[in-house]
């Protein structure tokens, strides 16, 4: 079990990897990903130093560390999407809306693909947030 002094170390650890763009400690960081009260600090710095290493353990917390894991997502950008697109089928309907929201900002033809190929979400919420988010990708991919 982790001591206050331990969280402060940790907390000021990551914060000096995050200032100091060290993407060399992304891995070092998911490992902390699970841990109690530092996980969320874990999520909210790879987020920060975005690096595909980080884009399935972010994509697998969207619920549990939105919305960080969600930012950090983003943040990743377009390579991100390949992670964020199963959960498009996730049986959380929180979930599936959060990846419509991510996939709003990062997705490309691969998304609309996908998305155009499932049948409509049995809740109200998704479908909404997944004609948004095709909505943003037509606009942002036309032409391309």
């Amino acid at each position: 079990m982790m001591t206050v002094k331990d969280i402060f170390t940790a907390s000021e650890a990551l914060k000096t990897l995050v200032s100091l763009k060290a993407t060399d400690a992304v891995p070092a960081i998911i490992e902390l990903l699970d841990r109690d009260h530092i996980g969320r600090e874990a999520v909210i710095a790879l987020g920060e130093l975005p690096d595909i290493r980080a884009a399935q353990p972010l994509a697998d917390r969207l619920e549990k560390n939105w919305p960080d894991a969600q930012k950090g997502l983003i943040a990743i950008g377009p390579d991100a999407e390949q992670f964020v697109l199963p959960k498009l089928r996730d049986s959380k309907s929180r979930v599936r809306s959060i990846a419509c929201e991510v996939l709003a900002e990062i997705g490309g033809k691969e998304t609309l693909k996908t998305m155009k190929s499932l049948p409509a979400d049995s809740d109200f919420g998704v479908r909404i947030a997944a004609t948004d988010a095709m909505k943003k990708i037509n606009e942002r991919t036309k032409g391309r």
